[in-house]
C-alpha cells in the first residue's frame, strides 16, 4: 500500500517502525513533515490508518529505488 503510493508520486520514504503489527514510514527528506502510520486491526485482519499527515511538497524523483522487478 505505502510502497505502491510512494512509486506512483516519485517520492522518496525510509521505514522507521515496520513489523507484522504497525508500520510507520516518513518522507526520507529531513525539511518535509509527511509521516503515514498504520497499524493491524486484529478484529478484521486489515491495516486502519492511524495517523497521515500529507504536507509532501518535495520535488518528484525520477529513479525510485521502491519500485523493482517485485
Amino acid at each position: 500500500m505505502i510502497k505502491e503510493f510512494t512509486i506512483q508520486e516519485g517520492r522518496r520514504i525510509r521505514f522507521k517502525k515496520n513489523d507484522s503489527k504497525r508500520v510507520r514510514a516518513v518522507c526520507k527528506v529531513k525539511d518535509y513533515k509527511w509521516v503515514i502510520y498504520a497499524f493491524r486491526n486484529h478484529e478484521d485482519s486489515c491495516w486502519q490508518v492511524k495517523t497521515f499527515m500529507d504536507d509532501h511538497t518535495c520535488p518528484r524523483e525520477d529513479k525510485n529505488r521502491a519500485a523493482n522487478k517485485n
